[in-house]
């Protein structure tokens, strides 16, 4: 647990990015009660802890999802796709290079194409 010291209108930030998943500030300090204010992205939930306690007994009643499930599922990565071009080998194009058959039109042709004769 991460303890933290804040004054009137000073805050924490949950989460990363610029404004992370939530931001607490500390409102009002009004004797043995303080005043906290919670600005989170509206697909983020946010509730006193009896009521979330509430919430997640009847979710798993109706057997659905809580939201920490759901933001906790992190797919696997797809791989790339592979793209195989269809090409003849080595030989046989260096043959037909060598051979006239085939003439070979350097890039720098192609509109827009960069080309290094090096």
């Amino acid at each position: 647990m991460l303890v933290v010291s804040r004054k009137v209108n000073q805050s924490v930030v949950i989460g990363n990015g610029d404004m992370g998943i939530a931001q607490l500030m500390v409102v009002e300090i009004r004797g043995d009660k303080v005043r906290l204010g919670f600005q989170a992205h509206p697909a983020v939930p946010v509730h006193r802890f009896e009521v979330h306690r509430a919430v997640q007994r009847e979710m798993a009643l109706r057997g659905e999802k809580s939201f920490a499930q759901v933001v906790s599922y992190v797919p696997e990565p797809t791989p790339a796709p592979t793209l195989t071009l269809q090409f003849p080998s080595y030989q046989l194009l260096s043959a037909a290079l060598s051979s006239g058959v085939v003439q070979f039109e350097p890039l720098n042709s192609v509109e827009g194409a960069q080309y290094d004769a090096a």
